[in-house]
């Protein structure tokens, strides 16, 4: 039986909270259904597109057409459908569960209200009785079709590959579609991407960018993806702020990590969670006196 988030709520209220780490308690909501923050206007959030639910499409400064189809997520080469239901908080939509496989899946989209960008955190559950392995696809395919060009990577150059966490896109800079970026994983994850490509799902072009991870989920084990996507009138915009996807505490001072908390955190595989300053005095603390111990001994 599946259980929605709006009745989890009711049954277990701040536990839900503590446990899932999402903004339980919110107001149901028919999906797909619209985001905005900071100028920024998410259209279609969980729009149903053949064999995927994707964000419909973005615009910003006067400027739309930012996607045909964003964060459209994929397990074992099956896309991911998520129930027209499901629940919204503030800026935040919850959709319900659905299942692929033995993988039970729940998507949550976060708009921040101090910058354009938008949140994406898939969880994944193996429902199942033993280790079952998810080869998992995003792809998202941006509005600037056969003019799309690659403006920046996080290596330095303008060709997208598993070696880069990000990559910005645009017609042009300045005009025609919003530059849009892309992120998709951070520094020191023990997931990264094992395969890109700029071809993506057929929608009004195959331009875009795909990131596929290949994750081993333990019976019962909750692993978790954290995306994001940033729209901009420009380069110059986009690049300035690319500093804020370094890693997890550069994405906590720019208010990103918003709802997620130590549990929800510690679950997302392609970041890296940045150990509390107790954590490490206490690291630190311990060495020393280990090292203290064998000078006495010696």
């Amino acid at each position: 039986m599946k259980t929605t988030n709006s009745l989890m709520c009711i049954l277990f209220g701040l536990a839900a909270t503590l446990s899932i780490g999402s903004p339980v308690c919110g107001a149901p909501v028919a999906l797909p259904a619209n985001l905005s923050g900071a100028g920024a206007s998410w259209i279609g959030v969980n729009a149903s597109f053949p064999g995927r639910s994707v964000i419909a499409d973005g615009n910003i400064s006067g400027q739309g057409d930012a996607y045909d189809g964003a964060l459209a997520l994929s397990i074992n080469s099956s896309g991911v459908i998520f129930p027209a239901t499901g629940d919204l908080t503030g800026s935040t939509i919850t959709t319900d569960a659905t299942t692929n496989g033995v993988f039970s899946t729940v998507g949550e989209y976060f708009a921040s209200q101090t910058v354009p960008v938008l949140r994406g955190l898939f969880s994944i559950t193996n429902t199942s009785g033993s280790i079952a392995t998810a080869n998992i696809s995003m792809q998202t395919n941006v509005g600037a079709d056969n003019s799309t060009t690659i403006l920046g990577t996080s290596s330095g150059d303008t060709t997208y590959t598993t070696a880069d966490s990000w990559a910005i896109l645009d017609d042009f800079s300045g005009g025609g579609d919003p530059t849009t970026t892309n992120v998709f994983y951070g520094a020191n994850a023990s997931e990264t991407t094992t395969f890109s490509s700029t071809t993506v799902f057929s929608s009004a072009g195959t331009q875009g960018v795909r990131a596929d991870f290949d994750l081993a989920i333990a019976p019962g084990e909750t692993q978790r993806l954290m995306f994001f996507l940033r729209m901009d009138a420009n380069i110059a915009d986009a690049s300035g702020y690319t500093g804020t996807w370094d890693d997890m505490s550069t994405l906590d001072a720019a208010g990103l990590l918003s709802g997620l908390n130590a549990t929800t955190q510690s679950q997302i595989v392609n970041w890296s969670v940045v150990p509390e300053p107790s954590t490490l005095l206490l690291g630190a603390l311990a060495s020393l006196g280990m090292l203290v111990r064998r000078r006495w001994r010696s």
